[in-house]
């Protein structure tokens, strides 16, 4: 019982002994405070008197000239060891090593970085047609940003780029073009003798550039003696027309050359072997059909035909026979 009191009475006794030092603290900190405050005071009232100002001032002159003549010291004793340094040819050796290292270091960083990343170089794109420059950069898995502008050089002629060419970049980063929209008040070209396919590559260019859909429509086809099949004859609107007006190209393919005109003869009782004879000299196709019959004169033997006789078909058409079969 005894030991277990003045185990209390020791807990007691360092738990006070805890909370005495703590206040003894905090009254020496406050006491503190406020002598440093009070010096404050002190300091800024005895500034604004003219002695106070003066004591002030002079020293601050006097540890400004002691640090003048400390710098000026300084210098003086660099300029002594430098010149030793530079006459023995230390130094010049010292910035040629350090120069030497800092480029080896970076071609070093730089071949790291290129090899870490999926990086292409930049080939030059200006003055190609917009369309090839554009299946070139997502070929290279970039992506190719087009801005038009008005310029002297042909429309769809990439006048500007960014990166530069022989820019290093990684994959998936955007590269700007600038394509040329060619004058500002712009002429729709005359596409006569083009293909069909060439005019669909030529409207992608310049709904490209004019940033909206141009359509192509074919309204017809007919013969022509001076462009050959497939080519186109004529447009709408017209070669000329304001190109800024323009949203659908209409035009007529050629068929080709008109073909020579055949006037079909009568196959009615005829072989079908002399009817093949017949329709390889005009230059026909011939087509075959068999029709059952009870008259046995008519087997093997041309009952009927199409187109019938005496009508014009152009050469190279086909033409078609009923040729009579024995009837099961």
């Amino acid at each position: 019982m005894k030991k277990k009191h003045s185990l209390i009475i020791v807990i007691f006794y360092f738990i006070k002994k805890f909370f005495s030092d703590l206040i003894k603290k905090t009254k020496g900190i406050k006491h503190n405070f406020i002598r440093k405050k009070e010096r404050v005071v002190h300091i800024a009232n005895y500034l604004f008197t003219k002695d106070g100002f003066s004591f002030y001032l002079n020293k601050f002159k006097y540890r400004f000239k002691f640090l003048k003549y400390r710098i000026r010291y300084l210098i003086k004793s660099f300029l002594k060891h430098s010149k030793k340094i530079i006459d023995s040819g230390y130094l010049a050796f010292t910035i040629i090593f350090y120069i030497v290292l800092s480029i080896i270091i970076f071609l070093l960083t730089y071949n790291i970085w290129v090899q870490s990343y999926d990086t292409v170089k930049i080939p030059e794109f200006r003055n190609m047609r917009v369309l090839e420059a554009i299946e070139q950069i997502q070929s290279l898995n970039l992506i190719p940003v087009i801005e038009s502008r008005f310029s002297h050089l042909p429309y769809g002629t990439i006048i500007f780029q960014y990166p530069h060419s022989g820019h290093v970049i990684k994959q998936q980063r955007k590269v700007k073009l600038v394509v040329s929209k060619g004058l500002e008040s712009s002429f729709l070209e005359d596409f006569s003798g083009w293909t069909v396919f060439a005019l669909q590559k030529k409207v992608q260019e310049l709904s490209l550039i004019l940033k909206r859909e141009i359509k192509i429509e074919k309204i017809g086809e007919e013969y022509s003696d001076i462009f050959d099949k497939g080519l186109i004859i004529s447009q709408q609107p017209q070669a000329g027309a304001d190109l800024t007006t323009i949203d659908t190209i209409k035009i007529v393919v050629s068929k080709g050359t008109m073909p020579d005109f055949i006037t079909i003869p009568d196959f009615s009782g005829k072989t079908v072997e002399q009817v093949q004879k017949e329709i390889e000299t005009l230059g026909l196709i011939l087509d075959i059909q068999y029709v059952q019959t009870d008259n046995l004169d008519k087997v093997g033997i041309v009952i009927n035909q199409n187109p019938l006789a005496n009508e014009k078909i152009a050469k190279g058409s086909t033409i078609t026979i009923f040729v009579g079969q024995k009837k099961l």
